[in-house]
């Protein structure tokens, strides 16, 4: 384990860690959360889910990557590997139009030797006492449809424990974020469009460069299954914990695309990793 690591915590959302698609990489050279997509395809992938999938890619794709690399270059180092797996699955031409089918997943990774955090998708980052947040427009705007929906039927007389599982919210949103799939990496789409790793290029706008100062001795990364991150895990998960009381259904405090549902503990997968960027 890298000395330089002072914590780090990995688990799904619904307490079982053969579910969890999130990951974290750690390298001498490069440390990284890695946030692969939920599933909404009928696609079953040899070695887990599409999530489960391309977080194991890019956990190897890194410890393989040369450590002078810049973002751009690491983009297209992963894109390769995931590129790999279409042409061996013999779907590469299906998902150039199938974009609900391609393994994606949103990451933040540390570079050692640039001294850089690069964020593609929607990780996020804290150090210096400042949170950096990549959001996606279309995430926002998806959010808040699903708000509508349950605070009409909640208005209508319908309990929280009612509309939480299943969800109708995320029923009434579902076909948006199937549909969304066609703005990722496509910046024909204006404004709404977003990066994310999915094995097709992108601008290099679509990568989100952060350099961090040299005094910065501590740096924290994590995936977007806390709504906000804390100075440290406990703190971070505290921090969950009363989002998910004051605002169960995930609909006022904290808008997203879903909440926990059924026997799940938490909304999403979530990854935190801590440590000393300074040795």
């Amino acid at each position: 384990m890298n000395t330089n690591i002072l914590e780090y915590f990995i688990r799904s959302k619904s307490g079982l860690k053969e579910k969890c698609e999130d990951a974290i990489h750690i390298g001498s050279d490069f440390i990284a959360v890695i946030d692969g997509a939920t599933d909404k395809s009928k696609i079953i992938w040899k070695h887990g889910s599409r999530g489960q999938t391309i977080s194991q890619l890019i956990d190897e794709s890194l410890g393989k990557l040369c450590i002078e690399a810049t973002a751009t270059e690491a983009v297209a180092h992963i894109n390769e590997a995931v590129k790999y797996v279409y042409r061996t699955n013999k779907i590469e031409e299906r998902v150039k139009t199938h974009t609900t089918e391609r393994l994606t997943a949103s990451v933040a990774i540390y570079s050692k030797y640039r001294r850089e955090i690069w964020m593609i998708g929607d990780c996020q980052a804290r150090f210096g006492g400042s949170n950096f947040y990549n959001k996606k427009r279309i995430d926002e705007l998806i959010s808040y449809a699903r708000s509508v929906r349950l605070e009409l039927l909640l208005a209508d007389g319908r309990t929280e424990e009612e509309l939480r599982g299943p969800d109708p919210g995320r029923e009434f949103i579902l076909p948006l974020l199937r549909e969304q799939t066609k703005l990722q990496n496509n910046p024909s789409a204006g404004y709404l469009w977003y990066a994310v790793i999915d094995g097709f290029a992108f601008p290099e706008s679509g990568i989100k460069v952060i350099p961090v100062p040299s005094d910065i001795e501590e740096i924290i990364l994590a995936t977007d299954g806390y709504p906000f991150i804390e100075d440290t895990l406990k703190d971070s998960e505290e921090a969950l914990k009363k989002t998910l009381r004051d605002d169960p259904l995930l609909i006022r405090n904290f808008r997203t695309t879903k909440c926990p549902s059924g026997p799940d503990e938490s909304f999403d997968d979530r990854a935190f990793v801590r440590f000393k960027c300074n040795e």
